[in-house]
């Protein structure tokens, strides 16, 4: 009985190891490419913010705008632009 069992636990054992050993490169693959967009999304951030910041973007009104629709949000009013939203 334990004979048994011993090489099953081996055979499962094994079986996973071939399952993440076809499944590894794939997944270093998709970690890369996740690693790479995640650069480009910080670079474009870094580069609005710059803008932002050399007042390029006037968001002055655009921040007065977005607290009156945080505060319809905060309180359940509906806004006709933000109906739209699908």
């Amino acid at each position: 009985m334990y004979l048994e069992r011993r090489l099953y636990y081996l055979s499962a054992v094994g079986h996973y190891y071939t399952l993440v050993e076809q499944d590894l490169p794939e997944a270093v693959k998709l970690l890369t490419n996740m690693t790479e967009q995640v650069a480009a999304v910080t670079s474009h951030i870094q580069h609005l913010k710059r803008l932002v910041q050399n007042k390029v973007f006037q968001t002055a009104k655009q921040n007065e705008n977005m607290d009156s629709c945080l505060e319809k949000i905060k309180f359940g009013v509906a806004s006709p632009r933000l109906s739209r939203i699908p």
